[in-house]
């Protein structure tokens, strides 16, 4: 549309684009898939910035982090993940000193991006520009504290208080899911990454001037 009839889009006042914060966390994987999709975000926001600086769009680019939630039938696959994880293994293994990650609720999401729709049809001036903002929830944890907020949260209305969930040393939980390179090897770097901190964004209640909201945020 850019290229065949900018005419039909230059009263356009802003775009607000949800990409994702493995833009920077999956740019060194080894794994053919997460290259892939590294390489798939990493264009497509260099393309919407180089048209918009054309027509003169004002343009933010969301980075969110660790996104969980559900509506309807769809689920994410981060938090759903480790739900199922929960319920379904009566032990879970954990490295003892895991990173940490800043995961967001759908709500919060949709509350940051009507900041910066509402943020665009104030804005007054001229001049535009192309931003990008990485951010995540309000607060920053580990694998286990995440593990044990959920289960205290589903097991009040489950029978879940027998499950355990063990931290080992880290080289030893290395070494039990080494096979798993073998099997997938993006199963293997995902696991890898349990380790490194992914955090250290911006929260979304500093963006919004909204009050800190507890994980796991209810739907």
């Amino acid at each position: 549309l850019a290229n065949e009839s900018p005419n039909k889009i230059t009263k356009i006042q802003g775009l607000v684009v949800c990409s994702s914060s493995s833009v920077e966390t999956k740019r060194f994987s080894s794994n053919k898939f997460d290259k892939n999709l590294f390489q798939k975000l990493n264009n497509a926001e260099n393309n919407l910035i180089s048209i918009c600086k054309k027509l003169k769009i004002n343009l933010y680019i969301l980075r969110p982090t660790m996104i969980y939630g559900n509506i309807e039938n769809f689920s994410d696959n981060n938090i759903s993940f480790l739900k199922k994880i929960i319920k379904n293994f009566p032990l879970i293994l954990l490295p003892r000193d895991s990173g940490l990650r800043q995961p967001i609720h759908i709500d919060q999401l949709a509350e940051v991006t009507k900041h910066f729709v509402l943020k665009i049809i104030k804005e007054k001036d001229n001049q535009t520009s192309q931003k990008i903002l990485i951010f995540g929830g309000d607060e920053e944890l580990n694998y286990y504290q995440m593990l044990c907020s959920l289960k205290n949260k589903i097991s009040k209305n489950s029978n879940l208080r027998n499950k355990f969930i063990l931290r080992i040393p880290n080289n030893l939980f290395y070494f039990l899911i080494s096979p798993i390179l073998i099997i997938s090897p993006k199963v293997f770097e995902s696991l890898l990454r349990i380790g490194a901190n992914l955090s250290g964004f911006k929260s979304s209640h500093i963006i919004t001037g909204r009050p800190k909201r507890k994980f796991p945020v209810d739907n």
